[in-house]
């Protein structure tokens, strides 16, 4: 065979196994792997020709054989000796550290070695929590290994014993009668008015069992931090979305009490409460982040809001009492700063990348992201042929087309850009063929395990939008009560007036960039923001006919099923 047919044969492997530009890639096991290949098909099959008549079946099927058994033994070699992807720049983003479980780059230390506090563990709330509630806190699932490094990095014995016992809200009404379960359910709309009369036993003897429990809460988020470590040898996601979930439960839970608190008119303890509640989403806010853990945040904000709004409107305080409680939470409202949004962009990237790595290793597939109970790697069988699937392809590829849609999710951001329309179709999947050959699987499925992991940016944006006009509703609403108990119970009659005592600046509708809706009602008043569609929908919510997507707040309190 001449020389030139060769290079010919070469070129044509290289472009099928992943495209004429791996070598830019620094993908070196696919570069080797042509290489084997094309020493060990082409070479056999020109010495069988040399040694045997050309009609003869021994060489055809010795070549068969031979050649099979080169294919099966690459194979092997791809699944379990070859990397399945470069550790540069370009495909993992970092090159140290290393990870020490399989091949890959150690995410959560970076995180950890960023987040650790730095300070004695009897000043962490988290500690208090395990040391007084024990695994139980963590849940039935929560593995062997991974309690015994939270009680290692903790500084508790792994035996230690529950001092107290919890049980959630949530959980406890599923154990009510159907006729108690509907009297829980209905008996505060909207998390705006207290517990319905009906309900106070209810809430009562669950208290009996559970209000030492919840002292104890707002007692350890009164810590300077309230810190879990990343569970190791478990996907990043995992370890981020078990903290968010632990403090999303808090706060729906101290919820509760406050409701509670004001219906039996312990004014001065709610709003105690209520501090807790933002005092937690500020150590939630200094925690492990990514996208859908700043939306947690959100939450979290959102069911303060609410709760502090209600306790000031079923208050008797002054104004003065009342600015100086909007003072005191001031700080917590501050919308996301520029270096947050990048370490969360940062930090979702990381959890990308650590779950292809995952999947490589065969320790996580992606169904497992859909399952409760997720196997972790439950035997060999399962572990190779996840190694097989995803080895098949080139891998490295993926994280590059990955690691640039990471790229750009920081620009798109701040630029107000919308997401790329570039979601695979048949013309771009036949572009990508043509250049990276089989190598257009790969760019096609990192483009879709890069929308899969993350949000859309546009979605996220205007959440983060949303979270800031309901806090700074909160803001007009502190004000507004402060204004109408300095006059008479008369609300102002422009959002203007509230400007010196009362607002030092009158806040922009982040949705409109202009002032937002205010009408003086008979009986109070409207306010709202337009809303993500940035059209006035004269205040009608999601719950209104005809729908609408502004964001109001009204005095007296209206709910959806009244409006």
């Amino acid at each position: 065979m001449k020389w030139y047919w060769h290079v010919l044969s070469f070129i044509l492997l290289l472009w099928t196994l992943g495209g004429l530009n791996v070598l830019l890639l620094q993908d070196i096991p696919q570069l080797l792997f042509g290489c084997v290949v094309i020493g060990l098909v082409c070479t056999p099959m020109d010495w069988l020709q040399s040694h045997y008549p050309k009609k003869h079946w021994k060489p055809i099927l010795f070549g068969f054989i031979w050649m099979s058994g080169c294919f099966a033994g690459i194979f092997a070699a791809l699944v379990f000796i070859i990397p399945p992807f470069a550790i540069s720049p370009q495909t993992t983003y970092l090159t140290e550290p290393r990870s020490k479980e399989f091949y890959g780059i150690d995410y959560p230390s970076v995180i950890e070695k960023e987040l650790d506090p730095g300070v004695p563990t009897e000043d962490n709330g988290f500690r208090l929590l395990i040391e007084t509630f024990g695994r139980p806190l963590c849940g039935t699932e929560f593995k062997d290994k991974y309690w015994h490094r939270l009680c290692q990095y903790l500084d508790l014995p792994v035996d230690l014993r529950p001092l107290l016992s919890f049980v959630d809200w949530y959980a406890y009404t599923e154990t009510l009668t159907p006729e108690e379960q509907e009297i829980a359910k209905t008996s505060h709309q909207e998390h705006v008015l207290p517990w319905s009369e009906e309900a106070m036993p209810l809430i009562r003897q669950w208290l009996d069992e559970n209000d030492a429990a919840l002292d104890l809460f707002v007692f350890a988020i009164q810590k300077p931090v309230l810190y879990a470590p990343p569970m190791f040898e478990e996907p990043l996601v995992n370890s981020i979305l078990f903290y968010d979930e632990q403090c999303r439960a808090m706060v729906r839970n101290l919820q509760v009490r406050v409701h509670y608190r004001l219906a039996i008119g312990k004014i001065d303890e709610a709003w105690d409460d209520v501090f807790a509640m933002y005092r937690l989403s500020e150590h939630h806010r200094r925690a492990v982040w990514i996208m859908v853990s700043s939306l947690v945040n959100a939450s979290i904000m959102g069911i303060a809001n609410k709760s502090a709004e209600s306790v000031v409107i079923h208050s008797d305080w002054t104004a003065d009492e009342i600015l100086e409680k909007m003072e005191k939470i001031a700080p917590f409202l501050q919308p996301f700063q520029e270096d947050e949004i990048r370490y969360i962009i940062r930090n979702e990237r990381f959890s990308a990348l650590d779950f292809q790595t995952n999947m490589a290793n065969g320790t996580y597939e992606l169904g497992d992201l859909y399952c409760q109970e997720p196997p972790l790697a439950p035997n060999s069988w399962e572990q190779f042929k996840s190694k097989a699937v995803m080895r098949s392809f080139r891998l490295g590829l993926a994280m590059v087309v990955m690691n640039q849609y990471f790229d750009g999710m920081e620009q798109r951001y701040y630029n107000d850009e919308p997401e790329p329309d570039d979601t695979p179709n048949a013309d771009n999947v036949l572009k990508a063929f043509a250049w990276y050959g089989h190598g257009a699987l790969p760019v096609v499925i990192g483009e879709l395990m890069s929308r899969l992991l993350s949000p859309a940016v546009g979605a996220w944006r205007t959440a983060l939008k949303r979270s800031q006009a309901e806090n700074l509703l909160l803001h007009f609403m502190f004000a507004l009560e402060a204004y109408q108990r300095d006059h008479d119970g008369n609300y102002p009659a422009t959002l203007k007036d509230l400007r010196g005592r009362y607002l030092a600046e009158i806040p922009l509708d982040p949705f409109s960039g202009g002032s937002f809706r205010y009408i003086l009602e008979e009986s109070g008043f409207l306010l709202y923001s337009v809303g993500p569609n940035g059209i006035d929908d004269e205040g009608r919510g999601n719950g209104d006919t005809p729908k609408g997507d502004d964001i109001r707040r009204r005095m007296p309190i209206v709910t959806e099923s009244q409006s």
